[in-house]
């Protein structure tokens, strides 16, 4: 999936610590079925690399990320540096890495990624499964369905226009203790799904419900006066509308 840095999930009460900044999922080229190493469904993971940080493509295994790694550079001692917003091509979603830290891959249009539940300390790989499917990765109760990365997303499955991407499930954005203000982390969420939306439109998108985050990779994404932000969740760096 290929990427142009721009501004680029999510709902419950967030809670910023400190100023705001730009955010988003993240996508690279190279379709597979497998990637090495699951989200953690609640908890904050990453790949190694921090997600998508570059227009390209980003390598490195995903996995749990503790919040005090460094991924190629820091803002702070023991901080990560700051996430990006990257926009995709519509209907292309990020989906994590091949086994053995091999490279990014994507999930076509017409597919969706599903995160590996936990299974035992570790994850189930990710995979590329039909869009709108049930992710049984490793059981349909722990896979961690993604359905988009943007609002277009939606549209490219057959959604409606105006249709928003959600981060269902109770989620926060904060900043990690001692770290920069645009060092944004946001905690649980369990799926990032295409919603019906409130007053969604051809030329506005809508809002999710309460209780959700909405999704963006710029402020399209958002409705009418709210931004996209960037932070981490999972294996991506996302976006958030505020």
């Amino acid at each position: 999936m290929k990427f142009s840095s721009m501004a680029l999930f999510l709902g419950g009460a967030l809670v910023i610590g400190g100023a705001s900044v730009g955010m988003v999922a993240c996508s690279s080229s190279s379709s597979g079925n497998n990637g090495g190493g699951g989200g953690d469904d609640g908890g904050t993971t990453d790949s190694s690399n921090g997600g998508h940080d570059s227009a390209t493509t980003d390598s490195g295994g995903g996995g749990q990320d503790t919040g005090t790694g460094d991924d190629g550079g820091s803002d702070a001692a023991a901080c990560k540096t700051a996430p990006h917003l990257h926009q995709s091509d519509a209907g292309s979603i990020f989906c994590g890495y091949q086994p053995d830290g091999g490279p990014a891959f994507d999930c076509p249009t017409g597919q969706q990624c599903c995160l590996g539940g936990k299974v035992g300390s570790s994850f189930a790989p990710q995979q590329c499964t039909t869009w709108g499917g049930t992710c049984d990765n490793p059981s349909p109760d722990k896979g961690i369905h993604i359905e988009c990365n943007q609002a277009s997303d939606c549209v490219a499955n057959g959604k409606p226009a105006g249709t928003p991407c959600c981060l269902a499930g109770a989620a926060m954005a904060a900043v990690d203790p001692g770290c920069p203000s645009t060092n944004l982390t946001i905690k649980n969420g369990n799926s990032m799904l295409c919603e019906p939306g409130d007053g969604g439109s051809a030329s506005q998108v809508g809002s999710c419900a309460a209780g959700e985050t909405q999704v963006c990779t710029s402020d399209m994404d958002c409705p009418s006066g709210q931004h996209c932000i960037a932070a981490r969740w999972k294996l991506y760096q996302i976006g958030f509308c505020q």
